[in-house]
């Protein structure tokens, strides 16, 4: 019966032994199958020494039996610690120095003939059949006991620690190793006290059976190996480990007691350095609100932003005993959010400052003077609370002064002056080519917008604001082109006035280095102007009347003479010559100027225009914007002169017969008259008249015919009391 008994428990755990081998990758598979097979053996053992009745077999199977039975508590220890979690502190190290008392015990067991330290006294006899070997503990025997019940319930305690330290999710498994160790453990302190009702029969063998079956029952019933609570801490660890997040566990009175690696280097801190320390030296803790679950609170530390969520950590009796803070980087997405507000705002005020483009816009567009348009830009501007200054600089000596409602602006001990340096030209010649240029002060910025028309300067635009966040790169973009807009009314105006006006200023200019000048000089002949049609902003086709039949030798002169790009004989019944000029042109000047020209001739080195302005015409800045052409050239004379009346013809054209046509129309026209086009037999073809001012056959045509339709409806449809629908084009 006791051999029956004792083979059923070495079957089990051996089986259990192999069982657990063949999953040895799981967390302490392996201390759990060297357990099992101690166990084992200790049982195979105990069971043979029942069967032999020779002494000394006897005594050799008693010392197999003591082999497995020194590593036994070992086993049990190394499975806890793995089995729980606390595989750090297995290592080769840890084992070597567990199986020190084992090992030592081994070899003073299987020597205890020389010294008696493990027992003292062995003697077998068989009693009702049975072998049994009775034996007197020595010295080394109770302390090997001492540690192995040590060993025993360490690896114990850990077991069931883990019933609490994981939410009770793995109490039946703890419960059944814990039974399963504490029966073989009970039956050994009753052989070892020999209160045993088997007086020399060991009773931890046949215990064992008990730990095979519990041990078992948790290997396949309770899910062993697969739950396993080593997976839940290390896996808990680890995550805590890998987290970008910066973990700080401050203990009740709010002192560090953990920080993470993360947590160590935004706080620029040595772990170990700062335990016990308090965390207000490390954050700000005033904004955090411990008390509250879950509390968020927001941190800067060293130019980034850190969202802090704090946490209560309670024991079982949920009594408060510290706090977690887990700090996450939030700069990106603050800086995303400032972003976002940053281009709300900017939104707004575009569409504040296209509110008041527009009204300035409307408000001008029936202005019938300069000073008209200058006065509507700068109150609408003011108006709209975007600006506490806007004027108009023309006057290169003009001062602007910033002020807040004619008062100086608080904080500024003296008014803040911007003065215009040079010319105006060159104030707008050394601004950006594509945004205004900026200027910030310590009480605000200004903003310097160019107001030019082709080559025409009209001065600047100068805007001063206090807000913080003025002049970024999309309102300069609105500011640059409103101004583009102020420059092309102020244009239209200043033409009109030029074509209503009563009164004129007629003006002569002379220019000795203009490149007709030296064509006259070279070939000894005289040039006088017939017609001009402008191609291009840096380009003009001009027609002169060469005197004395010298046509030929000016085209052949010209050749070779800087600012000529060509020019050819138009007529030569006429005389008529054809130059194109990019360069030392007055004529250039003054086209892009608004002026009329009326005569210009050049003789000999001399070259004499003779243009008309409105009477308020800035008179200097149309001289410099000459002189850029012709650096020579002078203002020779000036005077104001009064329109003559003309009294209507029945057979004339309408007066506003040409002005019903585009500007491309009248400048594709002229181009073919002064070329000789409607000659018979015509002097230039379409093709080359549409090459010279750069356009294409068909386009040419078009024009022409639109230009041709409308100078015959007005010419026979005059007198007509039906309007007679009339095309037009947009250019």
């Amino acid at each position: 019966m006791y051999v029956a008994l004792l083979a059923l428990s070495a079957a089990i755990t051996g089986g259990l032994a192999v069982y657990a081998w063949r999953r040895q990758d799981e967390p302490g598979a392996v201390p759990f199958a060297g357990l099992m097979a101690a166990t084992s053996v200790w049982t195979v053992c105990a069971a043979a020494t029942l069967l032999t009745r020779d002494p000394e077999v006897h005594l050799l199977i008693e010392q197999g039996q003591w082999a497995a039975t020194v590593f036994v508590p070992v086993f049990w220890v190394l499975f806890a610690l793995t089995y729980t979690g606390h595989d750090e502190l297995v290592s080769g190290r840890t084992v070597l120095l567990l199986s020190i008392v084992p090992v030592v015990s081994l070899a003073l067991g299987l020597t205890n003939p020389l010294h008696g330290l493990v027992w003292t006294d062995t003697r077998v006899y068989v009693a009702s059949g049975v072998a049994i070997a009775t034996r007197l503990p020595g010295d080394w025997y109770w302390v090997f006991v001492v540690y192995a019940y040590a060993l025993i319930g360490t690896g114990t305690l850990l077991i069931l620690r883990l019933v609490f330290v994981s939410d009770y999710l793995f109490t039946d498994q703890a419960v059944l190793l814990v039974v399963g160790t504490i029966v073989p453990l009970v039956g050994n302190a009753v052989s070892v006290t020999e209160v045993t009702p088997l007086p020399g029969i060991d009773v931890t063998p046949f215990a064992f059976t008990v730990t095979g079956i519990t041990f078992g029952y948790a290997l396949f019933r309770r899910r062993l190996f697969e739950l396993v609570p080593a997976t839940r801490r290390l896996g808990r660890d680890t995550a805590i480990a890998t987290l970008d997040d910066s973990i700080l566990i401050l203990d009740s009175n709010y002192h560090v007691i953990y920080v993470n690696p993360e947590a160590a280097d935004v706080l620029d801190c040595n772990p170990r350095e700062v335990l016990s320390a308090p965390a207000a030296n490390l954050i700000d803790t005033s904004v955090i609100e411990f008390d509250v679950p879950d509390a968020l609170a927001e941190l800067h530390i060293d130019g980034r932003f850190y969202e802090a969520r704090s946490s209560t950590i309670t024991d079982r009796r949920d009594r408060e005993i510290g706090h977690t803070l887990v700090l996450h980087d939030i700069t990106v997405r603050k800086r995303r959010e400032h972003r976002l507000r940053q281009q709300r705002d900017e939104l707004a005020q575009l569409d504040h400052l296209n509110e008041a483009i527009h009204d300035s816009t409307q408000a001008f567009v029936s202005a019938t003077s300069r000073n008209a348009i200058e006065t509507v830009v700068c109150d609408r501007l003011t108006a709209s609370d975007l600006y506490t200054e806007a004027s108009i600089v023309v006057d290169p000596t003009d001062e602007i002064v910033a002020s807040d409602g004619g008062e100086k602006i608080e904080g500024a001990d003296t008014p803040i002056v911007i003065p215009t340096m040079g010319s105006t030209e060159e104030a707008v010649s050394s601004v950006s080519e594509t945004l205004p240029d900026v200027l910030d002060t310590e009480h605000g910025s200004w903003a310097v917008v160019p107001l030019r028309y082709g080559q025409s300067i009209y001065g600047t635009l100068v805007l001063y604001t206090t807000r913080s966040d003025a002049f970024e790169s999309r309102e300069l973009t609105v500011l640059g082109q409103f101004g583009d807009t102020i420059s092309q009314a102020i244009n239209a105006v200043e033409n009109q006035r030029l074509l209503l006006a009563d009164t004129v200023t007629e003006l002569t200019f002379r220019c000795p280095d203009a490149a007709l000048a030296e064509v006259t000089r070279k070939a000894g002949c005289r040039l006088s102007l017939k017609g001009l049609v402008p191609t291009s902003d840096s380009e003009m086709l001009l027609y002169y009347h060469a005197m004395d039949g010298s046509a030929q030798h000016a085209v052949d002169t010209a050749s070779g003479i800087d600012g000529i790009d060509g020019t050819r004989v138009v007529d030569d019944a006429d005389d008529m010559v054809e130059f194109t000029l990019t360069d030392r042109s007055a004529l250039l000047a003054l086209s892009e100027g608004g002026a009329n020209v009326r005569t210009a001739e050049a003789d000999e080195g001399e070259y004499r225009v003779v243009a008309e302005v409105a009477p308020k015409k800035d008179i200097r800045a149309l001289t410099e914007h000459i002189r850029e052409y012709c650096p020579r050239a002078t203002l020779a004379a000036k005077r104001d002169l009064d329109r003559p009346v003309e009294t209507d013809q029945q057979d004339a054209l309408p007066d506003d017969t040409l002005d019903e046509l585009t500007d491309r129309q009248r400048e594709v026209l002229e181009a073919a008259y002064r070329a000789g086009y409607f000659r018979w037999p015509r002097d230039r073809t379409a093709e080359e008249v549409a090459e010279s001012i750069t356009v294409s056959s068909p386009t040419l045509h078009k024009h022409l015919r639109r230009a041709e339709e409308q100078l015959l409806d007005s010419l026979f449809d005059q007198n007509d009391d039906t309007d007679r629908p009339r095309k037009r084009e947009s250019e």
